[in-house]
């Protein structure tokens, strides 16, 4: 009976684990367990009007903007300047990033343990944060 039921649920989280555009295909932690930690900044990507990206910055979402951004438990989030809340949104494909009254929409491209991709759309294209594990 314990191997059936291992099996069920092996194959049930094949199954669901490519939830995100660049993955993991599998992970055994769950999302929220992923997104909880602090991460730093690695890469940035502007992209305008779905062309080539660029280095430019946008300072339209500051609360990605920041040398790092905290995830903790219950829903908290901080950076250097701010604090605030979060909240996975759209069966957990979406993040929303509450500061005040303000709310930020980011889709998560990728969560793995050490990385986090974040995409926002902007006035003038879309801006990608590629963010790593803070050590």
């Amino acid at each position: 009976m314990k191997k059936i039921i291992l099996i069920i649920l092996t194959i049930t989280a094949i199954l669901s684990c490519k939830k995100y555009e660049d993955g993991p295909v599998i992970s055994l932690r769950t999302k929220k367990m992923r997104l909880i930690n602090k991460w730093k900044i690695n890469e940035t990507q502007k992209y305008i009007n779905k062309s080539q990206p660029t280095n430019n910055t946008d300072t339209t979402y500051q609360s990605i903007s920041a040398n790092y951004i905290q995830f903790e438990n219950h829903n908290i989030y901080s950076t250097p300047n701010d604090t605030g809340q979060w909240e996975f949104y759209d069966n957990k494909n979406k993040i929303i990033i509450t500061l005040n009254q303000d709310k930020d929409t980011f889709k998560i491209l990728r969560l793995k343990n050490k990385e986090l991709w974040l995409q926002a759309n902007t006035d003038t294209g879309k801006i990608e944060q590629h963010y790593i594990q803070f050590e």
